[in-house]
């Protein structure tokens, strides 16, 4: 019998989760949480609400593989998309990370072709005072 086989696995207690994840190497990991974020992107998660937060926080695990400045990009529009939704529901913690996070992942010279994305990523900051990251 071939075909795809759609494996679940969950599980039982927390600890025995972390003692696995800790054994996987930083490399794979962000392998694997880009994958899974890619996984997601690509049902459309991020046309949902309430798996757009899911979405950005595996992408973000998984930035140090992003394979090109246009995912940086879309990856950075995400966590802006975030911020804001975060930002509605009076997370304004999440939001700052969110904007942080998008901020960081842009090229110095991204202002020259992106300035409305680092504009709206640097603004709640901006609004709110806040000195440092």
């Amino acid at each position: 019998m071939e075909g795809k086989v759609n494996a679940t696995y969950r599980f039982l207690h927390d600890r025995v989760q972390q003692a696995a994840y800790s054994l996987i190497s930083s490399d794979q990991k962000a392998e694997t949480h880009w994958r899974i974020g890619c996984r997601l992107w690509q049902s459309g998660a991020e046309n949902q609400n309430d798996k757009l937060f899911d979405l950005v926080n595996q992408l973000n695990l998984g930035q140090a593989v992003i394979p090109d400045l246009k995912q940086i990009y879309a990856l950075a529009q995400l966590n802006l998309r975030a911020a804001r939704q975060a930002q509605q529901s009076a997370a304004y913690g999440a939001a700052t990370l969110y904007c942080k996070t998008g901020l960081l992942l842009l090229p110095s010279q991204a202002w020259e072709t992106q300035y409305d994305l680092i504009y709206g990523l640097a603004l709640p900051r901006c609004r709110r005072g806040i000195p440092e990251w």
